[in-house]
């Protein structure tokens, strides 16, 4: 890279909303069958909130990512900033 260049990386970004709450008030009931405790996809749909299981997931990419762009700050001989 450029000296006088720089890298902007935006990083990772995610929501999740979750309709299980509405749908029950709404007379709706979704029916999944969940394999295991780390399949999040259904909790949207049958849950007010996430589990911690996928919540922990999420957390760990954030923590890749951060450590990515520091890993990469450093290796180009800069420090991280935020925009």
């Amino acid at each position: 890279m450029n000296p006088a260049g720089g890298l902007r990386f935006a990083g990772l970004a995610s929501s999740y909303m979750y309709f299980g709450g509405t749908l029950k008030k709404l007379g709706v009931r979704a029916d999944f069958v969940r394999i295991g405790d780390h399949k999040g996809a259904a909790e949207q749909y049958t849950l007010p909130a996430g589990s911690p299981s996928p919540i922990a997931i999420i957390k760990s990419s954030s923590t890749s990512s951060k450590r990515s762009i520091s890993t990469t700050s450093a290796a180009a001989g800069a420090s991280p900033r935020r925009s």
